[in-house]
């Protein structure tokens, strides 16, 4: 029965996506016999492996990465020409109905001046203009996003006909997965894809497992707006001003911590420049007016396109069947297909860096940082993935074990802040964070007891799997 489960999970994406509605149903079917039959046995880890496959299905949004849900909009859209003399007094009306929106939905934004201040500095995008027969524009599509908190979108969309405002929306987005963006720890954090997601057979890795279970709870209360979210945000906003009450000393532990990552990082992914590319970029960071959020937002940058994206790409590849290789007989064939397709993606990130509206400064940075994180998540990565493609976990160097380390610290903080803390959180508390993971990288500090027990658990998978299909 467990064997039969793993194929149920291993392939319940592919299910869902490319088979007939029969075989969807049967697949669940299936796991509900499964279900029956586990109940009469009293097998508590059966019980929880089929409750987590049979919720899979309306739960997908919880694990749906930024890039899939954010539209990417931002590259190539400017005001259309014929509304160059109008822009000022458009933009002005399009503001003011934001405002509008917003205030009359309690609670998405800490304060008014919160809101006045996001809308004034949030660009405004075209997204859609048609002319009339004399070449006019008639119909304008306004719009505007903002992250009043990490993870929460809001989008206000405005039409306007011949220059007149005439009907405006505002929606909402929330992607939780129950591990903290950059700005709800300490200004970095690493991707939420450097813990693994779930494990198809938990039982071997109880323990683990039930650290899982917790981060997925922290994501439910999260999306539902439960007391938990309220204090996440309250703690969120004490960092920021503490973090800008001692800017200059913030900035400089954050400077640390990056050269303490770079140090330890293989060195053929470290250019020859980067001493200058690190003091270039935190120089900048001094003029910015909340550095705290403008780190968190490059690390996110970071962690969206370097590491979120190239590993989706590689589980839609799994879920859609466009490489033959991933499902090749040969298991060596299938870790050569997975490791190229998601080192492609890593690669293909650096070269569209020049693509984006950055300066010199931070897009070198961006490029320095992500190529470095990003090639060295793709073991990572691999690791996770092995159980899914049956093949040999490959074996973490160093480097990849303190990242993994760091992400688990990571999310125990998160845990503990959430758990724990009181509504005040002094300077002090946020120095020690950055210092504990300066450490981390420069100090032969202990690797976080999961790093073993997730090493063994996907090496005896892929043994077992090995075993049983001679």
């Amino acid at each position: 029965m467990h064997q039969a489960l793993d194929d149920l999970e291993r392939f319940h994406s592919i299910v869902l996506q490319k088979s007939t509605t029969e075989s969807q149903e049967l697949a669940l079917e299936t796991a509900r016999i499964c279900k029956k039959i586990s109940e009469e046995s009293n097998q508590p880890d059966l019980n929880r492996r089929l409750k987590r496959l049979l919720k899979k299905k309306s739960s997908s949004l919880l694990y749906q990465p930024l890039l899939d849900i954010i539209p990417q909009i931002n590259k190539n859209l400017c005001c259309p020409e014929s509304l160059k003399d109008e822009k000022g007094r458009i933009t002005d009306i399009f503001r003011m109905k934001a405002i509008t929106l917003i205030n009359s939905r309690s609670g998405l934004f800490p304060s008014t001046d919160h809101t006045f201040e996001t809308i004034r500095k949030a660009p405004i995008y075209s997204i859609h203009s048609s002319k009339d027969l004399t070449e006019e524009i008639s119909l304008l599509t306004l719009e505007q996003t903002f992250s009043p908190f990490p993870g929460e979108t809001v989008i206000v969309r405005g039409l306007f006909k011949c220059g007149l405002p005439e009907s405006f929306a505002l929606t909402t987005q929330s992607v939780q997965t129950g591990f903290p963006y950059p700005s709800q720890h300490d200004g970095w954090t690493l991707s939420n894809s450097f813990i693994p997601q779930s494990l198809l057979r938990p039982e071997y890795c109880h323990e683990l497992s039930l650290f899982l279970e917790k981060k997925e709870a922290v994501a439910e209360n999260f999306l539902n707006k439960t007391p938990l979210f309220d204090k996440s945000r309250a703690i969120w906003q004490i960092k920021l001003d503490c973090s800008q009450q001692h800017k200059t000393e913030f900035i400089s532990l954050h400077k640390m911590l990056a050269q303490a990552i770079i140090a330890l990082a293989p060195k053929e992914f470290v250019p020859d420049d980067h001493v200058e590319v690190i003091s270039s970029y935190f120089y900048s960071l001094e003029t910015q007016k909340s550095p705290f959020i403008t780190l968190a937002n490059l690390y996110q940058h970071i962690n969206a396109y370097y590491i979120e994206e190239p590993y989706t790409f590689l589980l839609n590849c799994w879920s859609n069947q466009t490489n033959e290789e991933l499902f090749s007989e040969c298991q060596k064939k299938r870790s050569k297909a997975a490791t190229q397709i998601i080192s492609n993606r890593v690669d293909e990130a650096c070269l569209a860096i020049h693509d984006i509206e950055k300066s010199a400064c931070v897009k070198a940075y961006i490029k320095l940082f992500g190529n470095i994180i990003g090639k060295s998540a793709i073991g990572i990565h691999l690791q996770y993935f092995s159980e899914i493609l049956e093949s040999a976990p490959p074996q973490l160097n160093n480097f990849q074990k303190r990242l993994q380390t760091a992400a688990l610290m990571q999310q125990e903080a998160f845990f503990y802040e959430l758990e724990h803390s009181s509504l005040t959180f002094p300077f002090s508390l946020l120095k020690k964070s950055i210092e504990e993971q300066i450490s981390l990288f420069s100090m032969p500090e202990k690797l976080h007891p999961f790093c073993s027990k997730i090493e063994k658990y996907y090496v005896n998978r892929y043994l077992a799997l090995k075993s049983s299909s001679k």
